[in-house]
């Protein structure tokens, strides 16, 4: 089941885009989206076919409500993408 909610801190909304446990362990890396200190992605190798791939996102509090929206927005996609729900009935 796919879950297009976040979980909400004091600080970010942490938005999953794939399971944890489809990635190496100690593979993760944290990387600034945008202005640094602010929102934030976090990547990791796949198991099944060792590329790197985004784990979740972190969308700070701090983000003016233009960025967060777009940055939901983008979320939700990737979260499309990555279970293979495609608009319209197609690969994009």
């Amino acid at each position: 089941m796919v879950i297009y909610r976040p979980h909400i801190t004091k600080t970010y909304e942490r938005w999953r885009i794939r399971d944890p446990s489809e990635f190496y362990p100690n593979s993760f890396r944290v990387h600034d989206i945008g202005r640094v200190g602010y929102s934030k992605r976090i990547a990791g190798i796949l198991k099944k076919n060792r590329k790197w791939a985004t784990q979740s996102l972190l969308i700070s509090n701090a983000e003016p409500p233009h960025m967060k929206a777009r940055l939901r927005a983008e979320a939700k996609d990737m979260i499309r993408r990555a279970h293979g729900i495609y608009l319209r009935g197609r690969k994009r």
